[in-house]
């Protein structure tokens, strides 16, 4: 571990880390991984838990699905804030304002511009959009929309992604038993989540 990882481990790149991992890689995995948690925390605490201290990522996970940001994570895509897919986030997001609160802190009002919004949703996960260019007004003078596009972060996350891929492959191979599989569907039909 190197003074620089501490570092950033201190700040909740982590956390972040593993927002953006699950939001992007086999739903299965999140859900067998929150299933886990609830478990040991129920054996550790002789079948009682200390919600506090339970951290589990589905439901962020799929808000941010059901939100569409997970959609902007595309290097390939333009993205203005007149978009309609923007406008579509912020409005899911007016609509669960509470829940979008409850889970990642973040307060969203009438006055919140759109872009400001998605931003820190990405910022969630340690990612953002960067503005790229501006488009041309009909004059041909520039000053018209800002365009921005997603970039693949360069701190090495997409390396510690196929580690922790390997590892969820094999162990829900090695539970792919009924009882787990089974019981992590349970668990987010429990939630209110869909089932990928």
């Amino acid at each position: 571990m190197t003074p620089e990882l501490m570092l950033k481990d201190e700040a909740g790149w982590y956390e972040k880390l593993l927002l953006h991992y699950y939001a992007t890689h086999d739903p299965m995995f999140v859900q067998v991984r929150d299933l886990q948690e609830w478990r040991s925390h129920l054996e550790r605490g002789g079948g009682k838990v200390a919600l506090q201290d339970v951290n589990l990522l589905t439901a962020q996970v799929e808000l941010l699905k059901a939100i569409g940001v997970v959609s902007l994570l595309d290097p390939e895509r333009r993205t203005r804030v007149t978009d309609e897919a923007i406008a579509r986030m912020v409005e899911i997001g007016k609509t669960y304002r509470q829940d979008i609160r409850l889970f990642f802190g973040i307060k969203l009002t009438d006055k919140t511009p759109p872009m400001t919004f998605v931003q820190a949703l990405l910022a969630k996960m340690d990612v953002r959009l960067t503005c790229v260019s501006r488009d041309r007004m009909e004059d041909g003078r520039r000053g018209g929309l800002r365009v921005y596009r997603y970039f693949d972060p360069q701190d090495n996350r997409g390396e510690i992604f196929q580690e922790w891929e390997l590892r969820d492959a094999s162990i829900l191979a090695a539970k792919s038993k009924p009882d787990v599989v089974s019981g992590a569907r349970r668990f987010v039909k429990m939630e209110g989540l869909r089932s990928a």
